[in-house]
């Protein structure tokens, strides 16, 4: 996955912090799609003044997480099936893309940097936040390691999309478990200089969230009906 908006600004910029803790929650789910954000809420929350509160929201809504929603205002962005879809297909093919030239491209060095990542990974299995934040790391040493900034620009977008969806699917501990066991498998295509086999592992592995995704939604319908 990419970086969070303005995680790689000055932590200290109070606008690259209300920035960075309104993508948290709703990449938490403590914002949700269709929620309506206000300056005043907002500031009295985050302990700071309106200014950098409005250049936040300017911020999240260039990159298509907040929308103007008529008389409500700025609103979470809400997406329906059909984009979620082509959300994912089109994730599928940049992610197979990237792993493919990482493969080809990848020096020792960051060959290394994943590896260390993957032990991360490993001990955090039991703890679904800081997997959630390793599994965004790792995307994104692959994304740079495909030495194509056009690529790069464009997963870091789609994972900010991504984010609408609501909670990750790594809450769920049977898929940070099978998570884990294809990244490995898409380590070791990419250690292998197997440009192929990279590809269509990450293809794969997007194809895996989606259905994930699609299980989590069946499984919120069903619980949110009401029998006589």
């Amino acid at each position: 996955m990419a970086e969070a908006p303005g995680e790689a600004a000055r932590a200290d910029n109070p606008k690259t912090l209300v920035s960075q803790r309104l993508y948290e929650a709703i990449l938490s789910g403590e914002l949700t799609p269709g929620q309506r954000l206000t300056e005043v809420d907002l500031a009295e929350r985050f302990g700071v003044s309106r200014t950098p509160v409005r250049e936040a929201l300017s911020l999240l809504e260039s990159d298509g997480l907040l929308e103007q929603s008529g008389r409500r205002g700025l609103c979470i962005r809400q997406l329906d099936h059909r984009a979620e879809t082509e959300l994912y297909l089109y994730r599928e093919t940049l992610e197979g893309m990237a792993a493919g030239l990482c493969a080809r491209h990848i020096s020792n060095s960051e060959i290394e940097a994943l590896r260390e990542l993957l032990e991360r990974e490993r001990l955090s299995l039991d703890d679904p936040g800081g997997i959630v934040r390793i599994n965004r790391l790792f995307h994104q040493q692959i994304a740079r390691g495909s030495q194509n900034r056009y690529l790069t620009d464009a997963l870091k977008r789609t994972a900010i999309q991504t984010t609408l969806l609501g909670a990750s699917t790594l809450n769920v501990s049977q898929r940070r478990a099978t998570a884990y066991a294809e990244h490995l498998a898409l380590f070791s295509a990419i250690e292998a200089r197997d440009e192929t086999t990279a590809r269509a592992l990450g293809e794969e592995h997007v194809r895996n969230a989606h259905r994930e995704r699609l299980r989590m939604t069946l499984s919120e319908a069903q619980d949110d009906q009401v029998y006589p």
